[in-house]
């Protein structure tokens, strides 16, 4: 796991930077991933520095450009979210 209270595994100051801002936006992030467009929850410069972090990706389609979850992220809110709730 990530470097949890009870964790004894060190992790890089980058991946350790990544962890904390998926958790610090983990409600935004989870809106987002069911579906919620990412521009009702940041702003302009949020969403431009979480796609430069890997935790929004941009996917084109026929109406344009949307912004969701990258598995990346999805993977630490989910192993996250059940040493949260337990």
């Amino acid at each position: 796991m990530r470097n949890l209270p009870g964790s004894s595994i060190d992790v890089s100051p980058t991946e350790q930077s990544f962890v904390n801002a998926v958790m610090y936006y983990r409600r935004e992030l989870m809106l987002v991933d069911k579906g919620e467009k990412a521009t009702t929850h940041f702003t302009d410069g949020q969403r431009k520095a979480l796609v430069k972090a890997g935790i929004l990706v941009r996917i084109y389609g026929k109406g344009g450009c949307r912004l969701l979850l990258s598995n990346r992220a999805r993977r630490v809110i989910d192993e996250v979210e059940p040493t949260l709730l337990g």
